[in-house]
């Protein structure tokens, strides 16, 4: 509503979109003394949100080009203290003050939002420093580490009143953002694959990225994106179990360790105390341990390759429910042009089945049911802005929309998440390392109790553990970006 009636007053408050924050707050201040405060409320999808970028490698010049496409964001502030990188951000930007250290920036620039694009390992160090001052957009992974991970839950409790998002920018791409959309069309989905066929690591700073101990391993790094997008695609609540992963190097050899290509199987299923959870039926009824599981249990894999780049999508995604497929594609890194000619979206679904399918054959006049094809355009504006098929962009106007109305729903990943994304990686390659099945439960059972732990030496004097145990991992589990 207040994007909407906001409307009418943006053509007389336009030239106070860029105004630095004292002059803005002066015009709020002018504004509230008017009758009604809800003045307040009409007038914030106005202002634009003013962004600060902390690192300016690959993806934090992407943000900054598309910082400058989004009509309510603005970039005010850059940050790095490697001067090359800094060099390079300089000859993308106008008149943007660029500064060595980042609290020197937030000393000098008043800003509402903070974009944290440093290493992954660095993650957890510059949000601490960030917590309760500015809204917070932290690249992906969240963390390297579920220890970390556990620090950035702090983080966000301590910023009370600020939003804390994850960059997990896959679920803003436009064909991907339509399946998700399009989901109910298939019924309840009991299988969803992702293939990416795509390029080695970029060389990034220092090979930071090239080091699984910086980057927390491909399947962390990389991964963190498909194991989010998969919990999407499942029913509302369903949670990750088990992971069984097999992969290694094979091609690029970047450093021991570092895997360049993987097969990934992850069980997602209904949470305990979900009303479609049927553990009550299995215990009274444990001789038959088949029994509705398949109810309850969708079967989500990946399929990745990082010696593949010659291939005619990079991103594929299906999803099949008992009613039909629904498959989105993106284009192969460092295309900058939207083919509307190719098809990047197809829906097929099902006749439906009129015959006892347990006693009897198909009939004759079955047929396999409608298949449509189509494109969902993507600027070409977006397209050169950067390598994510226009997903920074829409993720940014989304995060930007939230810091203005924190209290509207918004499709932005929590560091809940995020914590998820980066369990099932660690899990993935726990698998592959020693060749076997992992409980991602187990995972977060022990990152709670090594919060919990961390907590009570925190405050000593006063025992409060930083999260109740016992249900701890069924909250963290189903906590979504709602949370934030």
């Amino acid at each position: 509503g207040a994007s909407i009636i906001s409307q009418f007053f943006l053509p007389f408050f336009l030239p106070c979109r860029s105004a630095p924050r004292t002059k803005r707050a002066a015009l709020l201040a002018a504004l509230a003394r008017l009758p009604g405060t809800i003045v307040l409320w009409l007038m914030a999808p106005c202002l634009a949100v003013r962004f600060g970028v902390i690192g300016t490698g690959c993806i934090g010049q992407e943000h900054m080009r598309n910082l400058m496409l989004a009509e309510n964001c603005e970039l005010a502030a850059v940050a790095d203290p490697n001067e090359a990188m800094l060099a390079e951000a300089k000859s993308i930007l106008a008149e943007v003050p660029c500064f060595a250290n980042f609290e020197d920036m937030l000393a000098h620039i008043d800003l509402d939002a903070v974009i944290v694009a440093v290493p992954n390992y660095k993650h957890v160090e510059v949000c601490e420093k960030l917590a309760g001052r500015v809204h917070v957009l932290c690249e992906k992974p969240v963390a390297t580490t579920l220890e970390d991970c556990a620090r950035l839950r702090r983080v966000v409790e301590k910023s009370a009143g600020k939003l804390f998002a994850v960059g997990l920018e896959y679920r803003h791409i436009p064909p991907m953002r339509k399946l998700l959309q399009t989901l109910p069309e298939v019924g309840d989905v009991k299988m969803v694959t992702i293939r990416e066929h795509r390029f080695p690591f970029l060389r990034k700073v220092g090979l930071w990225n090239r080091d699984n101990d910086k980057s927390g391993g491909t399947l962390v790094e990389k991964g963190c994106h498909f194991f989010d997008f998969f919990r999407l695609c499942c029913p509302e609540g369903a949670t990750p179990t088990t992971v069984y992963a097999r992969g290694g190097e094979a091609v690029n050899h970047h450093a021991p360790g570092v895997v360049d290509h993987a097969v990934v199987v992850v069980d997602f299923e209904d949470p305990p105390g979900d009303p479609h959870n049927n553990d009550k039926e299995e215990e009274e009824d444990h001789h038959d341990d088949t029994k509705n599981r398949s109810s309850r249990v969708v079967v989500c894999t990946l399929e990745l390759s990082m010696f593949a780049e010659a291939s005619k999508h990079q991103l594929e995604v299906s999803a099949v429910g008992a009613a039909g497929k629904v498959e989105a594609f993106a284009p192969a890194h460092g295309v900058k042009h939207d083919d509307i000619s190719k098809p990047n979206f197809r829906l097929g679904l099902r006749q439906p089945m009129n015959w006892d399918q347990a006693t009897a054959a198909p009939p004759e006049s079955h047929t396999i049911g409608a298949v449509e094809e189509l494109h969902v355009p993507i600027d070409d504006a977006l397209m050169q802005a950067g390598d994510h098929s226009g997903a920074t962009y829409y993720e940014l106007l989304e995060f930007a929309r939230a810091c203005q109305q924190p209290l509207a729903p918004n499709n932005l990943a929590s560091v809940h998440d995020a914590t998820l994304s980066v369990a099932v990686g660690l899990a993935a390659q726990t698998s592959i390392r020693e060749r076997r099945v992992v409980d991602v439960r187990d995972l977060l059972r022990g990152m709670e109790t090594t919060a919990t732990k961390t907590a009570k030496t925190a405050t000593k004097k006063v025992d409060v553990p930083l999260i109740n145990v016992a249900s701890s991992t069924a909250t963290l589990l189903t906590t979504t970006s709602e949370d934030q």
